[in-house]
């Protein structure tokens, strides 16, 4: 099991558009956000956006098998200024 810790570098938190790359950066994984506010499937857009993350909140992914290309563009999705 991976684990990756980031800072939300998004003003607007998670929305609409980060959500939707993040459904499709890890479809078909057993991947997950963990917030202050509970978790979510990285499969699900909806329980994504119902977190409600804010910019400067740090966030735990984590999941089986995460490969590097999919780390590496977490990274550029949730940092993005």
């Amino acid at each position: 099991m991976t684990q990756i810790k980031i800072q939300i570098g998004l003003e607007q938190g998670l929305h609409t558009r980060p959500c939707s790359l993040l459904v499709e950066l890890f479809e078909g994984t057993d991947a997950r956000l963990i917030s202050t506010n509970g978790e979510a499937s990285l499969n699900s857009m909806l329980a994504l956006m119902t977190l409600g993350v804010q910019y400067g909140e740090i966030v735990t992914i984590e999941g089986t098998n995460l490969s590097q290309r999919q780390k590496s563009l977490l990274k550029e999705i949730l940092q993005a200024q």
